[in-house]
């Protein structure tokens, strides 16, 4: 039984191969070009939604930089990503520094 599933699969992936060969040959497949000027991780981390955010740029083996989206849609907007103001941030120091000390 695992001879037969090994060569179908070997055969569906042979003829993927095949046709992917065939539409590039062709030039039915293309990498498409949207204009969009961000990073492919920033366009993910707005695809998903995703909060507190750091990316690292690497360029080959080379470490470039770090980036905080949380601070950056909060410059951009005035407004911070996590909708925590800075109040409640001190009141939440305030209860923990207190719970510390007891």
């Amino acid at each position: 039984m695992k001879e037969r599933f090994s060569l179908a699969y070997a055969f569906f992936a042979w003829n993927m191969f095949g046709i992917l060969a065939y539409m590039m040959y062709k030039g039915k497949l293309t990498k498409v070009e949207d204009g969009n000027e961000e990073s492919q991780g920033r366009q993910f981390v707005k695809m998903l939604h995703l909060k507190n955010v750091t990316l690292h740029e690497i360029k080959g083996i080379n470490y470039v930089q770090k980036y905080d989206l949380n601070e950056e849609a909060a410059h951009e907007t005035g407004v911070p990503e996590t909708g925590v103001t800075n109040e409640d941030q001190e009141q939440f120091q305030e209860e923990s520094e207190l719970k510390d000390s007891l």
